[in-house]
């Protein structure tokens, strides 16, 4: 089942993805980011915490 669920999030960030483009919102796409998951594979690990957090900085020029 794992698969199915891999495939609708890549086609759901496609979809959010447009959806900012069209209505002129700055949208970023993290699936592209490689932070690191925790044992679950869903949720980050307190690593993957810190990594999102210095690139949702890095790529919202704060």
């Amino acid at each position: 089942m794992l698969p199915i669920y891999n495939d609708a999030s890549i086609e759901m960030i496609k979809c959010f993805m447009e959806l900012a483009k069209e209505f002129g919102i700055k949208a970023i796409d993290a699936s592209k980011w490689n932070i690191e998951m925790g044992y679950d594979g869903v949720h980050f690990t307190i690593e993957g915490h810190k990594q999102f957090a210095k690139m949702l900085l890095r790529e919202s020029n704060l």
